[in-house]
C-alpha cells in the first residue's frame, strides 16, 4: 500500500515540477500567440520552463519562466504569395532554405550555445515549433520526449510521421490553392506534389539537415532519421478550416487556444465605439503585412473607401506618417484586437485572412471581409467565404466600389452574422478548453516519458507501400472517372450557398427519348423525359403537355385504392404539372407548334426534399440536352424564410417553421420566368428579398446545365418558318383594320361582350374584303395576321395614352361592390363584384369528421394528413356567355381554387372547432376571378363567424412590354393594376397577389415572355400591395370583422365527459345509441379520449335535443350502489363459451362471469354445470376494473365457502 502511494506521489511530482525547454524560432507574432499560452500556463503550474523565442513576454510575475530572447531573427521574411499547383515545389524549397537560415541564426546565440554545451543541463521535455525539423536536434541532445506545436495546419510529412492519412485527393497541403471540388488533373497534380515532397523530405532534407545539426551539436549526433518521432503534436486547427480526417491519438487539435476572455477596452476606445450608433469597422492586416507598406494606389483605394463609410473605422496603421483620412477613421499602431472585436458595435472585421484572426473573429461572432496577400491567407479567405461568414477580394485588383460594396453587404446583411453565430456556438461547445487539453497532454507525456503506446502501426510502414499504392489507386479511380465522363453517364453537381447541392445527370435512362435527365436532391430523385413530334400540329399555339406522376413505390408505399395501383392524376399531381408547365412554356419559340410532352417520373422520395423543385430542374436539363428548340435553361429553387433569414431549398421539416414557401424559376441574366408562393403574412420587403435571393441561386443551376449541354447536348432542330403574309396583303390588312380597331378599343362605353362583338364585326368585314381582293390567300394565315394586328394596336394604345381599353388609368381599380349574408339557410355567404367579374361564395361549417383526408403519398411529400379548411372553385361556362359540359373539375379550376385557398389559409385560426368548406362559384368573369374569390371568401368567412385573424384581398397585375430590334432586351413597359380578361390575353403577365393589410399570403406569376427583370417584379409587387389596401377598405364598408351574434343555423360543438362504467350505456350495443341520436337529431357524437366525447350539432336546437337524449340514456335508471365484497343474486341473460353474462339489477348492462369464477373445478363451458338462461346464481362483487370499468364478479368463492 505504501509503495503504491509513493509511486503516485512520485509520478504526480514529476508531472507538476518538470523542467521543460521550449524552442520557437519563427519570427511571427501570430504564431507566438498560439505558443505563449501553453508555456505560460505550464510555468504557472509549477514547471521550470526555459523558452527560446523571438517574442519574449518579459512578465516578471512568471517566476518559473526563463526566456532567451532571439528577437533579432525579425528580419525581412520572404513573401510567399498565393501558391499555385505548378509553383508548389518552388514554395517548399523557399520555405526550407528560410528554415535553415533561421536555425543557423538561432544557433549563433551565445545563451543557446551555452545551453547546449553545458553537460549538466537536463530537461524532462522539449517543446518545439513543428514547422522546423532541425529543432528535433534539441530533443535528441537532452534525450527527452518531444512535443510539437504548430499555429497552422501541419505539413504532409508530419502527418505521415504520426500515421495520419495524407491521401492527396482528400487532404491537400494547407498552403495549396483551396478547392472543395478539385478537378481530376488537380488531384493528379496533388499526388505528384505529394510524392515529390516526400522525396525531398525523406531523402534530400535529412542529408542536408545532418550536416547542419552536426555543425552546431557535434559530430557525434546521429542521423535525423534516427531521432524518433514526436510524442504528441498540438496543432491549432479547427473543423471549419481543415478537412475532417481520421487522426491518431498522438495528434491533438487545439483550436482557438489563443482566444481569451475579453478585457475592458481603454477608456478612449470604449467611448469611441459606444458613440458609434451606425456601427464600427475594425481593419488590421496582422503582423506580417503592414498597411503602411502597401502600394500607394492600393492605399489610396482603401483610404477613399473607408472615409466614405457611414461607420466608425479603427485602422491598424504601423508607421508614423498617417495619411489624410476621413473624420470617421481612427488609426493606431496597435489595437487590442480580441477586445475590440468583442464590442457589440463592431459590424465588420477587415483582415488579411490569417488563421488566428479568423478564429478570433468567429469566437467574437463578427463577419469578415478578407484581403489575402501571402501564403495560406488565400486559402483561408476562400474557406470563410464558402462558410458564408465573409466576402473575399483580391487586394491587387479590387476597386473602391467593390470594397465598399463588400463592407456594406457584410455590415447590413444579417445572414452573415447569423451564420457566424452558428459557427461560434459549435466552436464553444467543447468538453474542455484547448489550453486545458494542451496542458493535460503535455503533462501526460512527462508522466509516461513519451507516448510509444499511442503510436500508429502506419508509422513503421515502408514509404512505397503507403505512397505508391495510393498513387496507383488514385490514378485508377480518376481514369475510371474520365471514362465515365466521356461516356454516356454524365452529371453535374450544383452547389447552393447554404452548402446543399443538386445533382443533374443524363445518359443512363430512357435513351430513346429526345431528352432525359435525372435530378437528385438529398435522396429524392426524379427522372424527366421530353419528346416532341417532328411534324407540326394544326394549332396556332404550343401544344405542350406536362405529366407529373407520384409513384407510391418511390416512397415505399402501396396505393390504398381497390386496384392497388396508381389511377388518374391527383390534385397534387395536377398542380405540380401546372407549376412545371409555367416554368418551361415561356422559353419555347413563338412559332413552335409541335406536340411536346414532358413526363416526370418519380424514382425515389426521401420524405425530406420535395420532388417538385427537382422535377423543374430535371425538365430544364432534359430540354436543354435535347434537340427540341428551347431558349433555356432555367433554374428553380424553393425559398423559405425562418427567423428573418432566407433559406434555399428547405427540407420538409424546415418548411414547417418557415413563414414563406416560394418557388422561383429564373433564366439567364437574373430574369424571372415563374413565381408561386404561399406565406404566413410575410412583409413585402422580406418577400422581395426572397425573390432576389432565389433568382440569384437559380443562376448556379443554369450555369451547370449549360456546362452539361456543351458536353453532351444534341444540336437543336431547325424550324422551317411557316407561310407568311405577303407585304401587299399585310398592308391591306393594316389599312382596312387599323382605324376601326383603334376606334373600338378607345370606346370606353363598351363592356366585355360589346367589345368582343365589335372586334368580331371588324374581323368579318376585313377578312371578307381581303378574300375578295386576294382570293388565293390562305384565310387561316390572314386570320392569324389579324389577331397579331389587334394585339399590337391594343398594346400600342396603352403606351401612347397610358390609358386602358375601359378608360382606366394604369393603376386604377375597377368599381367594386360587396354583399354579405345573402341567404339565411347558409352559414356564411357573400357576393363580390369587381367590374364584370362576379363571384358568389358560401361557407359551410361541419364536424372534424368531415375534414379532407389526404392520400398517403401526399402525406409523405407534404407532411399534412388532413385539411380542416378547403376551398372549391367552380367556373361554369355561362360565366363567359358560353355553353359547355359541366362535370368533373378541370385543371384550370383546380389551379385557381388552390391559389385562392393559399391566399386565405393563413388567416384561418388553427384551433377552430369546425371543418370549413368554402365554395366559390364564378357567375361572371372578365379577369381575376381567383383573386375575387379571395375577397369574396373573406367576406363569407366573416359572415359565418369564423374568427379570422385579419381580412385578406387579392388583385391581378398585368404587363405590356416593348423589346429592342433584336427582341432580346426590354426597352419600355407598363404595369397594369386589376387587369381585364383582354389585358391578360393581350399582355405579357398575369401576376396574382393576395394578402392582408400587413403582408402577403399568396402569389402566382404567369409570365408569357422569356423572363422578367427583377426591377419589374419589384414594381409589380409594390403596386399590388397598394391596390390590395384600397380593396380592403372597400370590403370593410360591407363587413369589417367576423360576425359575433350567432345565427340560428350555425353548428355548435360541445365536449362531454362520461364515467368509465357508463361508456357502454352511452354507446349501446354496436354503437346503437349513437346511431339513434344521429338518426333522430342529426347530431354526431364521437369519442375523443377514453372518457371524453365530442358532440357536434348542426344547430343549437339539435344540440339541446341530443343532450336530452344522452341524459336519459345515462340516467334512465339510477345504478344501485354495490358494496365491495357483497353477495348478490345474479340472473343469467346469455351463455358464452368463456362464461355467462349476468345482470344484478334491472337495466344493468350484462357483466361477464368468467368460467374461471364459476366453480372450484376447472370449467370448460358453462353447460358443464347445467347453467341456463334465466337461472339465478349467488355471486360476490369485487368492485370494478380500474382500467376498463367492468365489474369483477365471482361465484367460485361462494362455492368454496359452502364446502
Amino acid at each position: 500500500m505504501l509503495a503504491n502511494v509513493l509511486l503516485v506521489i512520485s509520478v504526480c511530482g514529476l508531472a507538476s515540477g518538470a523542467r521543460i525547454l521550449g524552442v520557437f524560432d519563427f519570427p511571427s507574432y501570430s504564431h507566438h500567440v498560439v505558443y505563449a499560452p501553453l508555456y505560460q500556463e505550464l510555468s504557472k503550474r509549477g514547471h521550470d520552463v526555459v523558452v527560446i523565442t523571438p517574442n519574449p513576454l518579459r512578465d516578471p510575475t512568471l517566476t518559473n519562466l526563463t526566456e532567451i530572447d532571439v528577437s533579432y531573427l525579425y528580419k525581412p521574411v520572404p513573401i510567399i504569395t498565393k501558391v499555385q499547383l505548378s509553383r508548389y515545389m518552388h514554395f517548399v524549397g523557399t520555405l526550407y532554405h528560410y528554415s535553415v537560415h533561421l536555425f543557423e541564426e538561432l544557433m549563433r546565440n551565445n545563451e543557446v550555445k551555452k545551453l547546449i554545451e553545458d553537460p549538466k543541463e537536463h530537461f524532462d521535455l522539449v517543446i518545439i515549433e513543428d514547422a522546423q525539423p532541425l529543432l528535433y536536434a534539441f530533443g535528441k541532445r537532452f534525450n527527452a520526449p518531444m512535443v510539437g506545436i504548430l499555429s497552422v495546419e501541419t505539413s504532409m510529412s508530419t502527418h505521415a510521421a504520426l500515421g495520419n492519412p495524407i491521401h492527396p485527393a482528400l487532404y491537400t497541403d494547407f498552403v495549396m490553392d483551396y478547392s472543395d471540388r478539385p478537378s481530376i488533373w488537380s488531384k493528379i497534380q496533388y499526388t505528384i506534389n505529394t510524392v515529390c515532397f516526400k522525396v525531398l523530405d525523406g531523402i534530400i532534407s535529412p542529408h542536408i539537415a545532418n550536416k547542419i545539426i552536426r555543425k552546431y551539436f557535434g559530430s557525434h549526433m546521429p542521423s535525423l532519421t534516427e531521432y524518433g518521432h514526436l510524442s504528441i503534436l498540438l496543432v491549432s486547427v479547427n473543423p471549419f478550416f481543415s478537412p475532417n480526417r481520421p487522426l491518431t491519438p498522438q495528434t491533438i487539435p487545439i483550436p482557438f487556444i489563443h482566444v481569451q476572455d475579453p478585457k475592458p477596452l481603454p477608456s478612449d476606445l470604449q467611448e469611441l465605439l459606444d458613440n458609434s450608433p451606425q456601427g464600427a469597422v475594425y481593419f488590421s492586416l496582422g503582423s506580417n503585412v503592414k498597411s503602411a507598406s502597401l502600394p500607394v494606389a492600393l492605399q489610396n483605394t482603401i483610404i477613399e473607401t473607408l472615409s466614405e463609410l457611414p461607420y466608425t473605422v479603427l485602422w491598424k496603421w504601423e508607421a508614423e506618417n498617417i495619411p489624410r483620412l476621413g473624420r470617421n477613421v481612427v488609426t493606431r499602431k496597435w489595437f487590442p484586437q480580441q477586445d475590440i472585436l468583442a464590442h457589440p458595435n463592431i459590424k465588420v472585421f477587415i483582415f488579411q485572412g490569417g488563421l488566428q484572426s479568423s478564429e478570433e473573429s468567429i469566437m467574437r461572432g463578427k463577419p469578415m471581409v478578407g484581403l489575402p496577400f501571402i501564403s495560406e491567407q488565400h486559402r483561408n479567405v476562400k474557406i470563410i467565404q464558402k462558410l458564408g461568414i465573409a466576402l473575399g477580394l483580391d487586394p491587387m485588383s479590387m476597386t473602391k466600389e467593390s470594397l465598399k460594396h463588400a463592407i456594406v453587404e457584410i455590415a447590413e446583411n444579417k445572414k452573415y452574422r447569423a451564420k457566424i453565430q452558428q459557427l461560434k456556438a459549435i466552436a464553444e461547445d467543447q468538453p474542455m478548453s484547448s489550453l486545458d487539453k494542451a496542458v493535460f497532454w503535455t503533462e501526460y507525456v512527462i508522466r509516461h516519458n513519451g507516448t510509444e503506446h499511442l503510436k500508429s502501426p502506419a508509422v513503421d510502414m515502408p514509404i512505397l507501400n503507403r505512397r505508391l499504392r495510393k498513387l496507383f489507386l488514385l490514378t485508377k479511380l480518376d481514369i475510371n472517372h474520365l471514362r465515365n465522363s466521356s461516356g454516356k453517364a454524365t452529371e453535374v453537381v450544383v452547389d447552393f450557398a447554404n452548402g446543399r447541392n443538386l445533382i443533374l445527370s443524363t445518359g443512363q435512362y430512357a435513351k430513346l427519348a429526345d431528352g432525359c435527365a435525372v435530378g437528385t436532391l438529398g435522396d429524392t430523385s426524379v427522372m424527366v423525359t421530353v419528346v416532341s413530334k417532328t411534324k407540326p400540329s394544326p394549332s396556332n399555339f404550343l401544344p405542350l403537355v406536362v405529366d407529373y406522376r407520384q409513384k407510391s413505390a418511390a416512397a415505399g408505399r402501396i396505393p390504398t385504392n381497390f386496384f392497388r395501383r396508381e389511377l388518374g392524376p391527383t390534385e397534387k399531381e395536377i398542380l405540380t404539372s401546372r407549376l412545371i408547365d409555367r416554368s418551361l412554356r415561356p422559353l419555347f419559340p413563338s412559332n413552335y407548334n409541335f406536340d411536346t410532352q414532358v413526363v416526370c417520373n418519380m424514382l425515389a422520395i426521401d420524405g425530406v426534399n420535395n420532388p417538385d423543385i427537382v422535377s423543374i430542374n430535371a425538365a430544364s436539363a432534359a430540354l436543354a440536352l435535347s434537340d427540341i428548340p428551347w431558349n433555356g435553361p432555367v433554374g428553380a429553387v424553393r425559398v423559405g424564410f425562418i427567423d428573418d433569414q432566407v433559406l434555399i431549398n428547405p427540407t420538409r421539416k424546415e418548411q414547417q417553421s418557415s413563414i414563406l414557401n416560394l418557388v422561383v424559376t429564373a433564366t439567364k441574366k437574373n430574369l424571372v420566368v415563374m413565381l408561386e408562393a404561399n406565406a404566413e403574412n410575410i412583409l413585402l420587403q422580406d418577400l422581395q428579398k426572397a425573390i432576389k435571393t432565389g433568382t440569384k441561386e437559380a443562376q448556379h443551376i443554369i450555369s451547370d446545365i449549360e456546362k452539361l449541354r456543351k458536353s453532351v447536348g444534341k444540336p437543336k432542330r431547325v424550324i422551317e418558318p411557316g407561310p407568311q403574309l405577303s407585304e401587299e396583303i399585310s398592308e391591306a390588312l393594316f389599312t382596312l383594320s387599323n382605324m376601326r380597331i383603334r376606334e373600338v378599343l378607345q370606346n370606353y362605353t363598351l363592356d366585355k361582350i360589346a367589345r368582343d362583338l365589335a372586334l368580331t364585326d371588324v374581323r368579318n368585314n376585313v377578312l371578307t374584303s381581303i378574300h375578295q381582293n386576294f382570293p388565293d390567300c390562305d384565310q387561316s394565315i390572314v386570320n392569324e395576321g389579324y389577331n397579331k394586328l389587334v394585339k399590337q394596336i391594343f398594346r400600342d394604345l396603352i403606351f401612347e395614352k397610358d390609358e386602358r381599353c375601359d378608360g382606366r388609368q394604369l393603376e386604377q381599380l375597377r368599381d367594386i361592390t360587396c354583399q354579405a349574408d345573402l341567404y339565411k339557410p347558409l352559414h356564411g355567404s357573400a357576393l363580390f363584384q369587381r367590374g364584370q367579374t362576379q363571384v358568389f361564395c358560401t361557407v359551410t361549417l361541419d364536424s372534424h369528421e368531415s375534414a379532407m383526408k389526404l392520400d398517403p403519398l401526399s402525406i409523405v411529400t407534404g407532411g399534412v394528413k388532413e385539411k380542416n379548411f378547403f376551398l372549391h372553385y367552380e367556373f361554369p361556362p355561362f360565366a363567359t356567355k358560353e355553353t359547355g359540359r359541366i362535370g368533373p373539375i378541370g385543371r384550370r379550376e383546380m389551379g385557381h381554387g388552390a391559389l385562392a385557398e393559399k391566399g386565405l389559409k393563413p388567416i384561418i385560426p388553427n384551433d377552430f372547432p369546425f371543418t370549413i368548406r368554402l365554395t366559390s362559384e364564378v357567375l361572371e368573369s372578365n379577369g381575376s376571378s381567383s383573386m375575387a374569390t379571395v375577397c369574396g371568401g373573406t367576406l363569407a368567412l366573416m359572415d359565418a363567424g369564423v374568427p379570422i385573424s385579419t381580412p385578406a384581398a387579392g388583385v391581378a397585375m398585368g404587363l405590356v412590354t416593348r423589346y429592342d430590334e433584336n427582341a432580346t432586351n426590354i426597352t419600355d413597359y407598363r404595369v397594369l393594376t386589376d387587369i381585364l380578361g383582354i389585358e391578360d390575353y393581350m399582355g405579357d403577365m398575369d401576376f396574382k397577389i393576395a394578402g392582408t393589410k400587413k403582408g402577403i399570403t399568396a402569389l402566382q406569376a404567369d409570365i408569357k415572355i422569356p423572363g422578367l427583370p427583377l426591377k419589374i417584379v419589384m414594381e409589380a409587387t409594390q403596386m399590388a400591395t397598394d391596390a390590395k389596401s384600397k380593396i380592403l377598405q372597400i370590403m370593410n364598408e360591407c363587413i369589417s370583422k367576423p360576425r359575433v351574434t350567432k345565427k340560428d343555423n350555425w353548428p355548435v360543438v360541445e365536449k362531454l365527459d362520461v364515467e368509465p362504467h357508463k361508456r357502454a350505456r352511452l354507446l349501446g350495443v354496436g354503437g346503437m345509441n349513437l346511431k339513434k341520436i344521429f338518426a333522430e337529431t342529426g347530431v354526431q357524437v364521437s369519442q375523443i379520449e377514453d372518457t371524453t366525447f365530442q358532440i357536434f350539432a348542426p344547430n343549437q336546437s339539435a344540440m339541446d335535443e341530443a343532450k336530452d337524449m344522452i341524459q336519459k340514456i345515462l340516467t334512465t335508471e339510477r345504478t344501485p350502489e354495490l358494496e365491495f365484497g357483497g353477495v348478490y343474486k345474479a340472473t343469467i341473460v346469455e351463455i358464452r363459451d368463456i362464461g355467462v353474462m349476468v345482470t344484478l339489477y334491472s337495466g344493468m348492462p350484462p357483466a361477464l362471469l368468467h368460467n374461471s369464477q364459476l366453480d372450484q373445478r376447472k370449467v370448460g363451458h358453462p353447460s358443464a354445470l347445467g347453467l341456463d338462461i334465466g337461472q339465478e346464481l349467488q355471486v360476490k362483487y369485487f368492485g370494478r376494473d380500474p382500467v376498463s370499468g367492468l365489474m369483477r364478479l365471482s361465484r367460485k368463492v361462494l362455492t368454496a365457502a359452502k364446502s
